[in-house]
This record gives C-alpha cells, structure tokens and sequence, in this order.
C-alpha cells in the first residue's frame, strides 16, 4: 500500500515538474515568437513606406516641375529672359505667382547662369546662399537644361525646379526659371497626411549646412537604421545616395505607432499559455488519476492486501468502482488467487500429515517455521520454536557425520545440499538417542530480510534408543 502511496506522490511530481517545464518552454517560444513576428513586421513596414515615401517626394517634385512650367507661359516672363527688359512687370508676375503658390522663391538665370532676378521673402544671407548654390563658378560652363533637387541652406531644406527657356524659335536655350518650395510644416504635414505616418528630415551631416544636391542622374534610397522611440512606437531613416556617390545630407524620417492587432493581441495569447497550461494539465491529471491511477490502486490492494480481497468477498459494491478493464483483470487473478489459495492449503495440509521433520531456518540459523512433527519431536510450543537457533533444541553426537553448524554454514554461505546420517539428541529432554537421516536444502530468495527463510532442514527419525542404551553399545 505504502508503495501505491508513493507512485502517486511521483506521478504528482512528475506531472507538477513536467507542467511547469512545459509553461516555462511555451512561455519562452511564444516570447521569442512574438519578438520575431514584431521584427518581420517592423521589416515589411519600413520597406512598403521606404517605396511609398519615395512616391509622394516623386509626386511633389511633378506638382513644382508643373508649376515652373505653367510660370513660363507668361509671355511677359518670357520675354524679360530672352532680353532681359521689362523688370517691373517681371517682378509683378513673380510676386503674383508666389501668393498664388506654395512656392518660396522664383530665380531666373541668363545663358550664361548670371541670376538677373532672385524674388524671395528670405533675408541678406538666404539670398547669397542661393546665389552661392544656383550661379556656377566662372572656371564652369553652365548647363541650362531642366533639373530637379534640393538645396540645404543653414538648417532649412529647399525643393526646387528648374525649366529651360528657349529663344522665339524655340531651338536653343537662352535662361533657365527654378521655382524653390521649402520644405515647412505645411508640407511636411500635408506629406504625413498622404503618406499616413508623420514624415520628416533629419540631418546627417553638420557640416554640410550648405549644399545642393540633384536628383537628374537617379539615386538610391536605403533604410539607414530603425529607432525605438519611448513606449510602443519606433522610427525609421532612410539614406538618400545620389548616383555619383554623394550621400544626401538630410535623412527623410517616417515615425510609425505600434500596430493594434485586428484580431487579440499575441501577449494575451502567452498570457493564456501562462495559466491555461497549469488548469489544463490540472483536469488531465484528475481524469488520469480518477480513471487509472485509482482504479489501479483499487485493484493492486484487492490483489496484495487479503483484508481487501476478503471484504470485496462480502462487498460486492466495491468492484462498481473499477472499470470494465480493470473487473476482467480483477476476475482472471480471482481464479488464479482462489487456486493458489487451495494448492497453499492442501500443501499445509500435507506437510502437517508428514512424519518427518521439516524445518526452515533463516541466514543466522533461527528457526523460521516447523511443521506439527518438529513441533512434537522437539515437545516445544510454535511460539517458542520460532526465532530461535536450531542448535539450541539438537545435536548430533556422531562426530563422523557434519554437526547442526556445518549443516547451516553449508546451505546459507557454500549454497549447497546436504545429506547424511545423525545420530541426534533432543537437548531439552536428553532421554533419548535419534539415529536418523537429514537433508539440508538451500532455498534461493532475493529477499535479504531478517526472517526470511534460507534453508530448510529434513529430519527422518529412523529410530529411538535410550540414552543408557546407547552408552552401553
């Protein structure tokens, strides 16, 4: 029983252990699981808007390329560019187109790249850099052809469109218009707005306060690095490459929020595994025990414990709690318990009716059992046969045969049989001389508790002769 007790301790054990290993395993592979779909997803999001950033500055270079174009319409300002005469309406045409626009500054060049008009709100300095950035240097031929990019004057960034002007035949070049749009709050809100996420330059390079770069001869747009912001949310960057090499001085920055899932949110989902884990493997552990460690439990006692088997005998209601598998198991050891209980009674039956001596002895010679004849032999009671030595109750006086502690040593510690012929003497009554034969047969056991038996001692008295008698012959 006490066995029982301690395979269901076990069993709870291990089902507690392997419980919490499971939950601690499913808790760590859906962390990691979670943190790899946030990085697969941060991944994809920062590519779909690194292209779709890349559409709408591609768009708002089309929107001021077409408003340059539609400015050269003016026949006034075309004619100020091939002859340069009529400034005072020229100017009025700018300041008309500015209010009308989101432009910031209108300038026109001659063929030769001079700025005959620079119309601009800006102040003294803003002015010179875009002299410094628009004029070319004396030692470089201009090129009048059509052109976008952007210029980056002391902190503040400038889109700008350039239109070449041709000649009344339109053949040649003889000047060129560029519209400039800074890039201000209302742009960069009304590109977050298309974009669907606030958008925004960061610059990169201090010392490059004041440059131009061009967008004619292509470039590449690369992610520059990911930025977790406080909380939720992060930021990406993303490095403009010109084609000649050039990296652009200002990253273009997109900010996104965390994503509200559509369906649960995964944390809830290893919040599940967390506790719904521990309360599943719980149920399975009652059905388990309820249905098979119970059972089995019910059915080892009726097998081992002979109370158990004998009040199943008058309690037939005790077998309702096994189950069908368990009552087949349970009748098939009936009938094998009711023969061995029937050979166990005719074999006692049978040893009591033998005339011999039987007497098994435990590894240290103490008398474990004796059968009525021994009993009677010996003219002792059970109760005071059982633990004692043999050697304390006979002897054998032929010192030409084995004595009692050579038949002991040789069964208990050689393991073998012994035969031979005794002439023994019952040392409580001392009357009479025993000739007989003895048998000594060891008995294998892997038992090795105290009072087990190890050997077991025949006795075949073949005759009784008076110790007087015996002296005589």
């Amino acid at each position: 029983m006490n066995s029982i007790t301690s395979i269901r301790h076990s069993l709870r054990f291990t089902v507690v252990v392997n419980c919490l290993v499971v939950t601690w395993v499913a808790c760590i592979i859906a962390t990691i699981t979670l943190e790899l779909e946030r990085e697969y997803w941060k991944t994809g999001l920062v590519s779909q808007y690194q292209d779709l950033a890349m559409t709408h500055i591609s768009n708002e270079f089309g929107l001021l390329k077409s408003s340059t174009e539609r400015l050269l319409e003016n026949e006034s300002l075309q004619r100020f560019v091939q002859s340069q005469e009529q400034r005072k309406s020229t100017f009025a045409i700018s300041e008309q187109f500015l209010k009308s626009s989101l432009a910031s500054s209108i300038i026109v060049q001659d063929r030769m790249g001079r700025i005959t008009h620079l119309d601009s709100e800006m102040n003294a300095s803003f002015i010179k850099a875009f002299r410094e950035l628009h004029e070319p240097d004396q030692q470089m031929i201009f090129s009048s052809s059509s052109k976008l990019g952007i210029d980056f004057v002391d902190g503040r960034i400038f889109m700008f469109a350039s239109v070449s002007v041709l000649d009344e035949h339109q053949r040649r070049p003889v000047g060129l218009v560029t519209v400039l749009q800074e890039v201000n709050a209302d742009m960069l809100k009304r590109m977050s707005k298309s974009i669907g996420r606030s958008f925004s330059f960061h610059y990169t390079a201090a010392g490059m306060r004041l440059t131009q770069v061009s967008y004619d001869q292509g470039y590449h747009v690369a992610v520059d690095k990911v930025i977790q912001e406080q909380g939720t949310g992060f930021r990406a960057e993303y490095r403009v490459t010109m084609a000649d090499g050039r990296v652009q001085p200002a990253n273009f920055v997109i900010t996104f929020d965390a994503r509200s899932y559509d369906f649960i949110d995964p944390r809830y989902v290893l919040l599940g595994l967390v506790f719904g884990i521990p309360i599943v493997s719980l149920l399975l552990w009652i059905v388990f025990s309820r249905k098979v460690v119970k059972p089995v439990s019910h059915l080892i006692d009726y097998i081992t414990d002979e109370s158990t088997y004998a009040r199943e005998q008058d309690d037939k209601l005790s077998m309702e709690e096994l189950p069908e598998e368990m009552k087949l198991i349970y009748s098939r050891f009936k009938k094998v318990y009711i023969n061995m209980a029937r050979q166990n009674q005719f074999s006692q039956v049978l040893v009591g009716a033998i005339g011999d001596i039987i007497i098994t002895v435990d590894k240290d010679g103490q008398i474990c059992y004796a059968n009525p004849a021994a009993r009677e032999w010996f003219g002792v009671e059970d109760k005071l046969l059982i633990g004692q030595p043999l050697e304390l109750f006979t002897s054998n006086i032929n010192h030409e045969t084995p004595d009692v502690a050579t038949w002991l040593y040789t069964c208990n510690v050689k393991k073998k049989r012994l035969m031979c012929r005794a002439e023994l003497v019952n040392i409580i009554s001392k009357t009479y001389i025993y000739p007989s034969d003895v048998i000594v047969q060891p008995i294998d056991s892997e038992v090795s508790a105290e009072d087990v038996s190890t050997s077991v001692v025949v006795i075949r008295v073949k005759d009784t002769v008076p110790v007087s008698e015996y002296m005589v012959s």
